[in-house]
C-alpha cells in the first residue's frame, strides 16, 4: 500500500533549488520521500530533466564512441574499451547491447598456479570456497572447472537404484 505524501511549498521550493545540483537520491533522502515519488513532483512542477537541461552527470555517447564501442567491442571487451572511454565497463555493455552488438562475458585465464590451485582442491572444497581462495566469482570458477574437465559430481551425487 503505497503514502500519499502531502508535499509542502517547502519542499517543492528545495527540490525546485536542488534539482539540477545534487542527485535524485540525495533530495529525496533529505525530504523523506522516496526517489520515484520526487522524480514524479518533479515531473509534475515542470521542472526540465537533468538531461534536456545539461546538467545530466552521465554525457551521451558521441557519435565517434559509438563507432568505436561498434568496432572494437569483440576485439577488445568492454572493460578495455570503457578505459579508453572513460566510463564504466557495464555501461559500455549495456550501451554495445543496445546496438545490437552482444558480446559474451569473457572470463579471465587461470595462470598456471590457479589451475593446480583448483584441481588439488576440486574434490574437498565447494566453488564457493575455492573461488575466495583465487579470488574469483563462484560461477566463473565452475565454468573454468568444467573447460579443465575437472567435476565434483563424485563428492556429493544424490546414489540412484536402477530397478530392473
Amino acid at each position: 500500500m503505497t503514502t500519499r505524501i502531502d508535499w509542502t511549498a517547502k519542499m517543492d521550493a528545495y527540490l525546485r533549488r536542488y534539482y539540477h545540483r545534487k542527485s535524485a537520491s540525495h533530495i529525496a533522502e533529505k525530504l523523506g520521500v522516496t526517489k520515484s515519488a520526487l522524480l514524479r513532483r518533479a515531473r509534475s512542477l515542470e521542472i526540465q530533466s537533468k538531461r534536456a537541461a545539461g546538467t545530466a552527470l552521465k554525457a551521451e555517447y558521441s557519435e565517434k564512441d559509438i563507432a568505436f564501442i561498434r568496432d572494437n567491442i569483440e576485439a577488445l571487451g568492454a572493460q578495455d574499451i570503457a578505459k579508453k572511454l572513460n566510463r564504466t565497463s557495464e555501461g559500455v555493455r549495456r550501451k554495445a547491447n543496445r546496438l545490437g552488438v552482444y558480446i559474451s562475458t569473457r572470463n579471465k585465464p587461470l595462470s598456471h598456479t590457479e589451475q593446480q590451485v583448483l584441481r588439488r582442491n576440486i574434490a574437498t572444497k565447494t566453488y564457493r570456497e575455492i573461488a575466495k581462495i583465487l579470488n574469483r566469482g563462484e560461477e566463473e570458477t565452475r565454468w573454468h572447472a568444467r573447460r579443465l574437465g575437472l567435476s565434483r559430481r563424485g563428492r556429493n551425487a544424490k546414489k540412484t537404484r536402477h530397478i530392473s
